[in-house]
This record gives structure tokens, C-alpha cells and sequence, in this order.
């Protein structure tokens, strides 16, 4: 099968020097790394919205598989390239990693300075990691996207769309897949609230699409 692909990255410049700093080496990166693909930006206003401004780049896109990046996460070139060979090959979402690797501060500034395609190898300095994430690097077809109706856009702030629309892309197309390995996330100052009230709104939402999850009737009533 032939297809294109359309990078979508949710991103609006909060005047944070190290999130703006992150997105202009991702952007680089994915100039020389693959200058085929096309790059489509998505905003929302403030407070942010993920969702909709993936929605919003999957709109301004042209490609028929979509590859949703974060402005801040990375996985090895042959990884993204994987991703979006199985995502063109059958339904449902695909996953570029098996592990979420949050770098510390420093050595994202080296990565920043150094060439575009690092190797980090297995134990790279961070502060956090994440086994099973489904967010960051996410290939699908722009007709599995647009069946399952975009990506959720009730979660306000941070939190939650990642897994919801992980849980509608399960229940309304196919069981997801994803790639063993690492994917990278250069540091930036956090915007998780635990304590805030859109934080805990986005967290009740997310426990709702989990029990609907693989349960279609229930999900088409939730998402209306």
C-alpha cells in the first residue's frame, strides 16, 4: 500500500524557553530525519487543550496516515517508521515504544546541542519512566482517526485524552500494538497538577472511558 504521512504535534509557544528550545530540535529532526512527511501543527487556546489541537492538525493535514508527536518526545527514526508501516497495514493504533523515558534537565540541553539523531542507549540519565504509555509517538490512518471520531476533547489541562482515545481506537477499530523499545521526552517544566481540579476531572473522565473500554454501546454513549 502506498501512503503519506502527516505529522500531528499539538503545540502553542508558552513563552517557556525549554518547551519552544524542544520543539525547534524536534521539528529540525524531523526535517532531516524524514523530509518526506508532512509537519501540521495543531493549537488550541489556553487553557490547553491536546485534543483539540490534534484535532486541529489532523484537519490542516494531508497525508492518509497520521503520526501524532508530542513537541517533545523522540524515538529512533526507524522506530517512526515502523509505526506508521503497521498502522498503514491494518486498523487501530500503534504505539512506538514500550517504555516512556523522561531525560533529565542537562542532558536534554546536550541532546538539544548535539546532532539530530541520537542514540541515548539503555540507561540514559532521567527522572522518570513509564512502562506501557500510549502517548508521545502514536501512528493511525487518517480513516481509523476519523472513525473513532478525533481525539477526545473534554480534557482541559493536563491528562487523560492520551488514554481515552487509546480506549476508543480498542473498542471502535482494533486491538492496539505497539513497538518494543524507548521512547525520549526532553525535560521541561511539568504542567501536572495532582492537586488542581482539572486534574482531577480528567482523571474521573479517564476512569469512565477505561470501563468502557472494548464495550461499544457504553462507548458510544459516552462519547455521544
Amino acid at each position: 500500500m502506498t501512503f503519506s504521512v502527516s505529522i500531528l504535534v499539538p503545540f502553542k509557544s508558552q513563552g517557556q524557553p525549554d518547551r519552544d528550545a524542544n520543539w525547534d530540535w524536534i521539528r529540525r529532526r524531523f526535517g532531516a530525519l524524514h523530509p518526506n512527511w508532512q509537519i501540521s501543527v495543531g493549537e488550541s487556546e489556553f487553557p490547553f487543550n491536546r485534543g483539540v489541537a490534534i484535532n486541529d492538525a489532523a484537519a490542516k493535514a494531508t497525508g492518509n496516515i497520521f503520526y501524532i508527536s508530542d513537541a517533545d518526545c523522540f524515538v529512533l527514526p526507524e522506530k517512526a517508521i515502523a509505526c506508521v508501516q503497521m498502522a498503514s497495514e491494518a486498523p487501530g493504533a500503534v504505539i512506538a515504544a514500550t517504555r516512556w523515558v523522561a531525560l533529565e534537565r542537562a542532558y536534554s540541553a546536550q541532546l538539544r546541542q548535539g546532532i539530530l539523531n541520537p542514540e541515548p542507549g539503555p540507561h540514559p540519565p532521567a527522572w522518570c519512566e513509564v512502562v506501557g504509555t500510549v502517548s508521545g509517538c502514536l501512528a493511525i490512518s487518517r480513516e481509523g482517526f476519523e472513525t473513532v471520531g478525533g481525539f477526545p476533547t473534554e480534557f482541559v489541562d493536563w491528562g487523560g485524552e492520551d488514554c481515552a482515545f487509546w480506549y476508543k481506537t480498542e473498542t471502535f477499530l482494533a486491538t492496539g500494538r505497539r513497538l518494543e523499545g524507548d521512547m525520549y521526552h526532553l525535560w521541561h517544566p511539568s504542567a501536572r497538577d495532582a492537586d488542581s481540579e482539572s486534574f482531577k476531572r480528567n482523571m474521573a473522565r479517564q476512569e469512565l472511558y477505561g470501563q468502557a473500554n472494548l464495550k461499544p454501546d457504553e462507548m458510544r454513549a459516552l462519547v455521544g
